[in-house]
């Protein structure tokens, strides 16, 4: 877990105070698909190298935080160094749960959404999106935190250096300096992570969502398949070939223009996404019904080339057809694992 001293829920403040600055809309997204009975889902992120490279924003960040920590502890040694030292170390422990939370949060989104979009069951995804969220919400509240507190000291700074002390001014200006250079680079990597995070396309049979989070405002687009003229991907630039990541180009019909032109920026395995967003759209993907009943997984195995409507008939024929022998199983088993499993099975097609 992220140090995480003195955070407060600065996420959750914001969704407050910004109606339009919603963490959790792409799991409230799918939840609502999967109400209307979308089994087959795509998701598209930024690429986690995105985040990768938003994380050499850590490394002036690092250093300039060094910095304010040597400079505070300077500051206060004549006047008050055992508070000097104390401040220094509230922010230095602050900065380094700062680097520690956007490494983890980068590590999880790797973890979280893969290497490239792959077409999934919703219910899949949904788990995914909630352990993405969490672990966005962590890194978003520290690097608040540290955000508050650098204001704070800057607070102490000022009120240090023109009441108590006999200040130098070349010094004074090269410590509050650093500390607005920390606060501007802080703030620009919460910009980042929220582009990465808040920045998503989900696409379902027949329709394509655009959500693009600005900092506080949002925007969201909703296209049909019908009005899909064409999906391009490109590579932009050799960089992005090498590390095969690139930009799909949505070009649609219905505006003032007879084309509408939608973007979606740092896509991982470009070409295959394209492939899996023509494939969902067009109502050709049948994902396989996910089985987790280890009992009708061994009912499964005997009749393997049934699908659909004809696998659920073949299912409740093996129930009626084997219902003692099932019967004397689930008395003689003694994991109750096994006898769940059954009285699941049952209940579920057996009515």
């Amino acid at each position: 877990m992220a140090y995480t001293f003195g955070m407060f829920n600065f996420k959750r403040l914001y969704e407050f105070l910004f109606k339009s600055f919603l963490v959790g809309r792409d799991v409230e997204m799918v939840e609502r698909f999967q109400k209307e009975g979308y089994d087959s889902i795509l998701l598209i992120k930024r690429s986690w190298l995105y985040g990768l490279a938003s994380l050499f924003w850590m490394v002036p960040l690092g250093i300039i935080g060094a910095l304010n920590v040597y400079l505070i502890i300077e500051h206060f040694s004549k006047s008050n160094p055992d508070f000097g030292t104390v401040l220094a170390i509230f922010v230095g422990l602050n900065i380094v749960g700062t680097l520690y939370s956007s490494f983890r949060y980068v590590w999880d989104f790797r973890k979280n959404y893969g290497s490239n979009a792959k077409i999934t069951h919703t219910a899949d995804l949904l788990a995914r999106l909630k352990n993405g969220d969490n672990s966005f919400t962590r890194c978003f509240n520290q690097l608040q935190t540290n955000f508050l507190i650098f204001v704070l000291v800057i607070v102490v700074y000022v009120v240090h250096i023109f009441f108590f002390t006999n200040w130098d001014f070349k010094f004074a200006i090269l410590d509050v300096v650093c500390i607005f250079m920390q606060l501007f680079l802080i703030r620009r990597f919460i910009h980042l992570i929220i582009d990465l995070e808040m920045d998503f396309n989900v696409i379902v049979k027949w329709r394509v969502m655009f959500v693009n989070q600005e900092w506080m405002y949002s925007n969201i687009n909703t296209i049909e398949s019908d009005k899909i003229k064409s999906i391009r991907s490109t590579y932009p630039n050799y960089l992005a070939s090498f590390f095969h990541y690139g930009t799909l180009e949505v070009l649609t019909e219905g505006d003032a223009n007879l084309m509408g032109h939608n973007i979606i920026e740092f896509v991982d395995r470009p070409e295959l996404t394209v492939e899996s967003i023509n494939s969902l759209l067009s109502g050709k993907v049948v994902l396989e019904e996910r089985v987790h009943n280890k009992y009708l997984q061994n009912i499964l195995a005997k009749f393997p080339e049934l699908s659909g409507m004809e696998r659920k008939a073949a299912i409740k024929r093996y129930l009626e057809e084997y219902e003692m022998q099932i019967k004397k199983e689930y008395q003689a088993s003694l994991d109750p694992e096994t006898r769940q499993d059954i009285e699941e099975l049952y209940r579920e097609y057996y009515k």
